[in-house]
Parts: C-alpha cells; structure tokens; sequence
C-alpha cells in the first residue's frame, strides 16, 4: 500500500488517512507569496481564521486558504484591510452590491483625474495664469474654480469626448438589463443621467457644478425651461429619477424592478444625450467642428518640427539666463493680448 497525496489549490488531501493535511505557516507563504508576518497579522486581526496546534503553532485548512485567496482578491480591487474584513462576512448578493460601487466610485475617480490632467496640460503648454487682481470680488479658489470650468467642460472636443464615454457607459447598463441586473443597470442609469445633467447645467452657467442630486437638476432645467415648451421631458426624466430612487430603497431590486421600467430609463437617458450633443453642436451657428485628416496630421508635426527646429537656431547664440528672460517676456505680451481680447478690444 503507498500513501497517495492530491494538491487542490494548495490544499492537501491524504488519501490512505481519509483526512485532509493542514499546512503550516512556511508553506503558506510560499504558496501565497506573502510574508510569514503578513500572514501572522491577518489572524491577529480576525480576518482570516486559523487553527492552532498543542504547541500553539498556526495550521492552515481549506477554508483558510480559501479566505486567503478571496482577500488577496479584494485586496488587488483597492479595498483596504478593514473592509475586507466586513466584506468576508457579506452574502454573495451584498458582496455583488459593494463591487459595483467600487467601480462607481473608481469612475468618479477616473472622471476627475481627466479633468485635472486637462488642466495640468494647459498650464503647461500656457504658461502659470497672472495672479487675479486684488479689487476682483471672487476669492483665488473661485477663480481657479472658472478657470479649471473654461478649459475642461467649454471646448467641443472635450464635450464630444464625455458624451461619448457616457453612452458607452449606457450601453453597459442595457447589457446589464438583458442579462436580468435590473438594479445595476438602473445604478449605472442614474449616474450618467446625473453626470449628464452636470454637464449641461455646468456648461449653461459657466461655472463649477458639484451637485449630485437629480431633483435639483430637474428643477434647474425646470426653472429655466432648458426644454422650451417640452414639459413633457421634465416629467420623463422626473419619472426616471422615481425609478432609480426605487431601486435604492428596496433590498431586491432583480426580483421586483420591471424590465420594462428599467428600459424606459435607459431610453429616456439616451434621449438627454441626443439633447445636450445636439445643443451643443448648435450653441454657436459661426462655429463648426473639423478635424485634421491623416494627412493633415502628418503635416502638422512636420510643421510643428520646423518651429522647434527654428526657436532652437534662434536661441542657441543666448545664455540660457537670457533665453527664459525672453520666454517670459513673450509670456506677459501673450497675457496682455488675451485680456485685450476678452474685453472685445479688436487692435
């Protein structure tokens, strides 16, 4: 008779005994590719339960094991230690639940980290902007506030961008309604909807818009009949607010949101999209969007490298003390000029 040994996801299995092999610390680690310390601090912090010998030396089953591998899991999505613990405990449905906020949130992230680079990518290529005046009402914040609205939110391409990243966001919600996810495909709704209504009303008033609550921006468009005699619009998007604020409030949207309700969200969504793309394209008739063939892509670089190819000959007789003292000269001509412009000043 000889002993036969099965590895299953680290977990051993003794054929002859008929009992399972535990594993000790050493091993575990290897298998995992964690400290011994690191694995020492997860039981001292209830996250992981493991069985103790007579000699009080740490054994690992296959529950451990697997509660390991889960936490390394979570752990790689970006949730802490403290909520990995929690969520261990969660029913399956639950656990969906906490997923798909982290990927709400991680969106909201994304969004902002675009706009910042935006702005990153101006001042770079603009130069630092002059310190406001000390006689103007609004505060530094809220001149960076409008500063940081103008140049994300106010040119056409960026508009065209976001518009497209939240339809492609819708298309995932009705994704998820095919496959029966009512209730993430109306969370995933409502934040484009509510994303969506920002942009306009941020776009409209021309300044930093925060609010997160779709009543409000209902009432907004209201108030200032955004919609023009389309009355019936506010009460759809009304309709769509009603059925999102649903789904937050009972514990099983799947089973008791219907398919039909879900869909009409999705629909009436889309319809706001079509709306802002629409205004947007029509803000200003002088204005039209163009964009650069592959030809002209390739000439443009061409061109851009003769410019750099001719600042660097004109430069390269001056001390580099002399060539910034020219940068920002140049800089404070170009400022003087642009402030010339806004005040509709035409020399």
């Amino acid at each position: 008779m000889y002993c036969c040994h099965v590895n299953v996801v680290g977990y051993v299995f003794d054929a002859e005994k008929g009992k399972a092999v535990m594993k000790k610390v050493n091993e575990v680690s290897r298998l995992a590719g964690v400290s011994r310390r690191t694995l020492q601090y997860y039981d001292d912090e209830g996250v992981i339960k493991v069985k103790r010998t007579k000699n009080n030396y740490r054994m690992y089953d296959q529950m451990a094991l697997r509660k390991l591998w889960e936490l390394m899991i979570y752990k790689e999505m970006g949730w802490d230690l403290k909520c990995i613990k929690q969520i261990l405990r969660m029913t399956e449905d639950k656990r969906d639940k906490c997923m798909y906020l982290k990927i709400r949130k991680n969106r909201n992230e994304i969004l902002k980290l675009q706009q910042q680079n935006e702005f990153i990518m101006w001042i770079a290529e603009n130069g630092m902007p002059p310190i406001p005046e000390e006689n103007n009402d609004k505060t530094y914040l809220e001149q960076i506030s409008l500063l940081k609205n103008s140049v994300s939110s106010r040119s056409n391409g960026n508009y065209i961008n976001n518009i497209a990243q939240l339809r492609k966001r819708l298309d995932e919600a009705y994704q998820q309604l095919q496959l029966g996810q009512f209730r993430y495909a109306i969370y995933d709704t409502e934040q484009v909807m509510k994303e969506a209504m920002k942009m306009l009303i941020k776009w409209e008033n021309g300044e930093e818009w925060d609010e997160d609550n779709l009543m409000t921006h209902i009432k907004i468009c209201e108030r200032r009949k955004e919609f023009g005699m389309e009355y019936g619009m506010i009460q759809k998007l009304n309709k769509v607010r009603c059925i999102c604020e649903y789904a937050k409030e009972i514990s099983e949207a799947d089973k008791l949101l219907d398919y039909d309700k879900v869909r009409f969200a999705i629909m009436q969504t889309k319809d706001l999209l079509n709306y802002i793309e629409k205004k947007n394209q029509n803000h200003d008739k002088r204005s039209i969007l163009i964009h650069l063939t592959k030809l002209g892509k390739e000439k443009a670089k061409l061109v851009k490298q003769i410019c750099l190819e001719s600042d660097q000959f004109i430069l390269q007789g001056l001390s580099k003390k002399e060539q910034r003292e020219i940068i920002s000269l140049l800089k404070q001509m170009n400022n003087t000029l642009e402030k010339e412009d806004t005040h509709g000043n035409t020399k």
